[in-house]
């Protein structure tokens, strides 16, 4: 890449070189044209216009030359941003999407160290192909070498008939280049338009990953909480099957009670009557008779003594 940023500079410096030494050299020719004759003018102008032409060609050549590194240069960096896309894509599908984890909301290990590994045996099978590939042109340059060298041995020359081909053959190169440099305009528009809805995609991906996530919180949320809701409702069901069975009995005891009639009820209040006052009657005659007999075991006490005396 150094030779691609050098070369502009060496086209810009050359031709500033040779129109110094072209007014350089017409300064000069002026005065000596003043001396010359015609024939000799005219040899001068030939001079002058062979030599521009050779420099025009050799700046021709070495602007070929920068255009052909600076396509080079182009084609190797789009290859590059083809393989970093491709790249991306495979890892986003192989690594993030294959290997995300639901349960523990995460990528796995393995994924990556397994895409990790078959990209090296994929680098190591294209640099293996690259060696291969280089190896086949240095022995077709060399066979070429070769060829021109015989040639050049065989004294074989162009005529001017392979040198209009040739130009004819450039030309067309030059046009289909020109086409392929249009071509390289419209996909790099197109690869910046994707590149934008690439980027859009992984914005809302993102987007769409927080709000699975927040999702499924809010799901294990509401799992837990109808957990919760079962057990209340079994709690709840036993609680109303008790309820029932004491309903159900309270409901036969109400079946089976009779009320007792009014003539019932006031015999009762008589009765009750009667016999709180017989109760009372009773407990006056109860206080009255322990009254007596304490009454009773004191002269009994006394009695004994006096008769314990007398025996005496």
């Amino acid at each position: 890449m150094g030779a691609l940023h050098q070369a502009p500079s060496e086209i810009d410096v050359r031709p500033q070189i040779a129109t110094r030494k072209r007014s350089k050299s017409r300064c000069s020719a002026v005065d000596r044209t003043s001396k010359l004759s015609w024939e000799n003018k005219l040899q001068v102008a030939q001079v002058e216009h062979d030599e521009f032409k050779q420099e025009m060609e050799k700046s021709e050549i070495a602007w070929n030359k920068t255009m052909d590194d600076l396509r080079a240069g182009i084609t190797e960096l789009e290859l590059r941003q083809d393989e970093g896309r491709k790249h991306r894509a495979d890892f986003e599908k192989s690594v993030i999407k294959e290997g995300f984890v639901d349960r523990t909301n995460c990528i796995a290990s393995e994924k990556f160290i397994r895409f990790s590994e078959e990209r090296l045996k994929q680098r190591d099978t294209l640099l293996e192909k690259i060696r291969l590939n280089t190896a086949a042109l240095r022995n077709h340059l060399r066979k070429c070498r070769e060829q021109l060298r015989q040639k050049e041995e065989i004294g074989e020359v162009l005529h001017a008939v392979d040198f209009e081909q040739l130009k004819i053959e450039n030309s067309q190169f030059l046009a289909k280049i020109d086409e392929r440099n249009r071509q390289i305009q419209r996909m790099k528009a197109i690869a910046a338009k994707t590149l934008h809805v690439t980027s859009t995609l992984k914005m809302k991906m993102h987007e769409i990953q927080r709000e699975h996530g927040r999702q499924i919180a809010e799901i294990n949320q509401r799992q837990e909480i109808c957990k919760r809701a079962r057990n209340e409702m079994v709690i709840v069901k036993e609680e109303v099957k008790k309820e029932k069975r004491f309903n159900k009995r309270f409901q036969a005891y109400m079946d089976s009670f009779h009320v007792p009639s009014i003539m019932d009820f006031v015999r009762l209040r008589a009765e009750e009557r009667r016999i709180s006052k017989e109760e009372t009657i009773y407990a006056r005659k109860l206080k009255i008779a322990e009254m007596a007999l304490i009454r009773h075991k004191r002269l009994w006490t006394q009695v004994h003594r006096c008769d314990a005396n007398g025996l005496m």
